[in-house]
C-alpha cells in the first residue's frame, strides 16, 4: 500500500485495524525518546513489547483519559484562537505516516494544519492532567520534572529534552510538514481554560543524530523479537526456569 494511500485508510487512528497493523514493529513517535535512550544491548523489553505489539500492550491511565477526553476542547479552542491570524485555516484528522526513508519509524499527528499563509504543518496537542488546577508558569516556575513546559526568560517553551519534543521532530520528519503548532490545553471548571501555543520547526542535525539511534535499535533488537521473538520468548522461559 502506498504511504499517501495508508495515511488516508487509517485517520480512524486506534478504530482501525490497519492502523494498528501498519504500527506494529515500527518505532512510532511516542516512543522516540524512548527508543533512542534504551540500551540496545539490553534493552526495556516493555518497549520492546510497545513497538512490536501496540494493540496488545495498549495502556490506559488516569491521565492517559484525560488527555483523550479533552483532546477535542483543545483542538476547538487552537482552532478559535488561529482562525482569526491566518487565511483560510484549516485542521484535518491524520492518519499514520510513515518515513519516506526510515521506514521503521512512523506518526500519527493529532492533525494536519494548511492555511494560505503558512503552507502545510501538523497539530500535536497535550492535556496534561497534572495541571489541571495549576497555572502552566507555576509548574514550569517549579520546575515540575515531568511536565513538559519551562520558562525562558518570561516565555513559556517545550523543553527540548522532553519526550514531547522528540516526538514532534519525529512527527515532522515522517510527514515532511513545514511546522508542528504544538499546544498544550488546561480546563479548570467549565469556562476557565488556559492555551499555549508553540511553533516548532524541523530541527534536521537534532533528527539525524536520534534516528541513527533509532535504526540501531532497530536494526539489533526489534528485528530479533520480530523475526523470532527473541525477548518475549527468553523472557517466558527466564519466568518458567527461576
Amino acid at each position: 500500500m502506498a504511504f499517501r494511500a495508508l495515511e488516508k485508510t487509517t485517520r480512524l487512528q486506534s478504530k482501525s485495524n490497519t492502523w494498528f497493523e501498519y504500527r506494529a514493529g515500527r518505532i512510532t513517535a511516542s516512543n522516540f525518546r524512548a527508543a533512542v535512550s534504551t540500551n540496545p544491548v539490553s534493552p526495556s523489553v516493555s518497549l520492546i513489547k510497545r513497538i512490536c505489539y501496540p494493540e496488545a500492550y495498549k495502556f490506559s491511565t488516569a491521565a492517559t483519559r484525560w488527555g483523550c477526553q479533552h483532546e477535542s476542547t483543545a483542538i476547538n479552542s487552537y482552532k478559535e484562537m488561529q482562525v482569526k491570524d491566518h487565511d483560510s485555516l484549516k485542521v484535518g484528522d491524520s492518519g499514520f505516516h510513515i518515513h519516506a526513508e526510515h521506514t521503521f519509524l512512523g506518526a500519527t499527528p493529532d492533525g494536519l494544519v494548511t492555511c494560505k499563509c503558512c503552507g502545510e504543518g501538523i497539530l500535536e496537542v497535550k492535556c496534561p492532567m497534572c495541571v489541571k488546577d495549576k497555572t502552566f508558569e507555576s509548574e514550569a516556575d517549579q520546575q515540575h520534572r515531568q511536565f513538559c513546559l519551562e520558562l525562558r526568560g518570561q516565555r513559556l517553551q517545550l523543553k527540548h529534552s522532553h519526550p514531547y519534543y522528540f516526538q514532534v521532530q519525529a512527527q515532522l520528519a515522517c510527514t515532511g510538514r513545514n511546522y508542528c503548532d504544538f499546544v498544550v490545553w488546561r480546563g479548570a471548571g467549565k469556562t476557565t481554560q488556559e492555551l499555549h501555543i508553540e511553533r516548532i520547526y524541523p530541527d534536521v542535525a537534532f533528527f539525524s543524530t536520534y534516528v541513527a539511534k533509532a535504526k540501531t535499535l532497530f536494526n539489533k533488537c526489534i528485528m530479533l523479537e520480530l523475526v523470532g521473538k527473541y525477548y518475549t520468548s527468553r523472557q517466558h522461559l527466564t519466568s518458567v526456569t527461576s
